[in-house]
């Protein structure tokens, strides 16, 4: 029998409610902090900076397996 927890429809019910939670929370700090232009522009240049490293990130072990020289 399989576990509660590894059925596909429960871990999309999961992942569902942290995104609904991430965007909510999102949306409330926005309001919280009253943004000015500058503070967009820092907010703005974070997330794309921290986006872009995240995706290098990720691709690191597959260069380290295709090159095969990292060890």
């Amino acid at each position: 029998m399989k576990s509660l927890l590894s059925s596909s429809s429960t871990q999309l019910v999961i992942y569902g409610c942290c995104v609904w939670a991430a965007s909510v929370v999102g949306g409330w700090l926005l309001l919280a902090l009253r943004p000015t232009h500058a503070r967009l522009q820092i907010a703005a240049s974070f997330v794309a900076g921290l986006m872009l490293s995240m995706a290098l990130l990720h691709f690191v072990p597959h260069a380290a397996r295709e090159n095969q020289s990292v060890e």
